[in-house]
């Protein structure tokens, strides 16, 4: 009996899983809390530190059972989009995440946008924040960019240079999801060195063998082969996708993404509006996908402004777990849904000026469990109005997944109501990681093949 092992790099845990090579069962998970948060007093910008990151992989894979560990045959990687780190030899910068928000909030964002010629790069796009760092002349001393995830394949393989796919080469900007290149015109013109965009390879193909040195730290056989690292979007959806032409994708964590699954011909034959975006997919096909900012993080924000306002009034503190559970039973229970809750108090993407409000207020309906029912509410509905209309309307099932989809029972209630069509939950956990091993199965097979 073999096994796999998927990583996924999240934007504040790593979490790992060992597969069973045949049944696709997970034999082992972890999970850790990377705590890598860089304090900055700066505004909009959003750092790591990556070595915390790097030593929370350890703990998170030699967490899981050594038997298991000491059997796998391949692994697969999968991480947070986007974001962009640089090292030289052994010394590395901060990750700047998905998050992070320093051309607009230095103003810059525009200028990158008209230099480059892509009216579409946000915040937080690898590109875009290799132009900020390139203006403001931080990239010398730098030999190598990637994203996090990328970087990990090629420490855990030793590379000479990283190498990407599709997938994190979109989250980027300035790549062309056709042609599979990047565009080193626009690179120019936004006075980046090309030797900062990583070579791109093919989804789900081999990046290398793993190091003796990184086996020894890993625990796992030297030399098993190490899939190319994909975006976490995409490595979710291969794992709880079943049937592609019927299914919706729904993701609920931080962030929350609405995805679907088309050919090239249905990409052509619809207009993308600035609030989806076209990802590669697998096997020549391509996800549009509404990614909102509005997620998980507005319904935290609702239990960290109570208890804040508990504090204020000298009350007795309750847990956040315990504030969850206390507004999601409050929630389910209200009869009340006349309150219009927008939830969008960071913006989102294709639109940073966008606040937060709730419309049609009375004295009768502003109640706990109002509010929170129509924040989830508007979580759901943000994200319907997000994807073209033609692509969520075709679809016949929503597959649901992340820790709000799965915590909450106001979120499930609400779902098939928001999206007028059934709803399969899943109960299984880490679905980017099981994604990720997945993909590490199908070069455990060809790893077998050439032996």
């Amino acid at each position: 009996m073999s096994y796999c092992l998927g990583i996924d790099f999240g934007t504040s845990k790593i979490a790992s899983v060992i597969m069973d090579s045949t049944t696709r069962q997970i034999h082992d998970c972890s999970s850790i809390k990377t705590e890598a948060e860089i304090a900055t007093a700066h505004a909009g910008f959003a750092e790591q530190d990556v070595e915390k990151i790097i030593q929370t992989l350890y703990k998170a894979v030699n967490s899981l059972s050594s038997d298991l560990r000491r059997k796998a045959t391949a692994i697969g990687v999968t991480g947070q989009m986007h974001g962009v780190m640089l090292w030289n030899g052994k010394t590395t910068s901060p990750l700047y995440t998905w998050q992070d928000k320093r051309a607009s909030a230095t103003g810059m964002l525009e200028q990158i946008r008209k230099a480059s010629g892509y009216e579409r790069l946000q915040d937080g796009y690898g590109a875009v924040t290799l132009a900020w760092l390139a203006a403001n002349e931080a990239l010398s001393g730098w030999q190598y960019a990637a994203t996090i995830h990328d970087y990990a394949v090629s420490r855990f393989c030793g590379l000479e240079h990283p190498v990407t796919d599709a997938a994190d080469a979109a989250s980027w900007g300035l790549f062309n999801i056709y042609s599979g290149r990047w565009d080193n015109a626009a690179i120019k013109r936004l006075k980046i060195p090309e030797k900062f965009f990583p070579e791109v390879v093919k989804c789900g193909s081999i990046a290398g063998r793993l190091s003796a040195i990184s086996a020894t730290a890993l625990g796992l056989p030297a030399g098993i082969p190490v899939t190319v690292a994909t975006g976490d979007n995409q490595a979710a959806i291969i794992a709880t996708s079943g049937d592609p032409e019927q299914e919706l994708y729904l993701t609920i964590g931080t962030g929350a993404q609405l995805s679907a699954i088309l050919s090239r011909s249905e990409i052509n034959s619809i207009d993308i509006p600035a609030s989806a975006e076209i990802r590669p997919y697998t096997d020549d096909r391509f996800l549009v996908v509404a990614a909102a900012l509005s997620g998980g993080q507005s319904m935290l924000w609702m239990t960290s402004m109570l208890d804040s306002w508990i504090h204020d009034l000298g009350l007795p503190q309750l847990s956040r777990d315990e504030l969850f559970k206390r507004l999601d039973k409050l929630a389910v229970q209200s009869t009340d849904h006349t309150l219009d809750f927008k939830p969008n108090f960071n913006g989102e993407r294709h639109n940073p000026t966008l606040t937060g409000s709730i419309d049609n207020i009375r004295e009768s309906n502003f109640t706990l469990a109002n509010v929170f029912r129509s924040l989830a509410d508007g979580v759901l509905k943000n994200l319907a109005a997000m994807m073209p209309e033609t692509v969520w309307q075709s679809k016949q099932c929503v597959v649901a997944n992340g820790n709000a989809v799965r915590n909450l029972a106001i979120i499930k209630q609400l779902i098939p109501v928001v999206f007028n069509m059934p709803v399969r939950i899943l109960d299984s956990s880490e679905e980017a990681a099981c994604g990720a091993a997945m993909m590490g199965l199908k070069n455990h097979l060809l790893f077998t093949d050439e032996l």
